[in-house]
């Protein structure tokens, strides 16, 4: 049985996971699933949880925020270059 110990744990290592996304140095970031039938958080482990969920928003907030930055440069770096034209026919 997991532990909200446990789970706490493994958000605090996706926030690590973002803030590196976020530094750009990439690497995959998967899913949280809370595991099923947790019940609710003891209250020795809710402060805990009051302050991973608020990282956890603050970390969404700055990875939209880059990630409209790479939109921006990407499309930036698309202006005034040619289209590829591909010509399809039999040799």
């Amino acid at each position: 049985m997991t532990t909200w110990s446990e789970v706490l744990d493994e958000m605090e290592q996706r926030l690590v996971d973002t803030e590196q996304v976020i530094g750009r140095k990439l690497m995959p970031i998967a899913p949280f699933v809370l595991p099923e039938g947790m019940g609710p958080i003891p209250e020795d482990q809710r402060e805990r949880a009051v302050r991973i969920y608020a990282a956890t928003r603050d970390a969404e907030r700055r990875l939209t925020i880059a990630l409209g930055q790479v939109g921006s440069e990407l499309r930036a770096a698309q202006v005034g270059r040619p289209k590829p034209a591909y010509v399809d026919r039999m040799v």
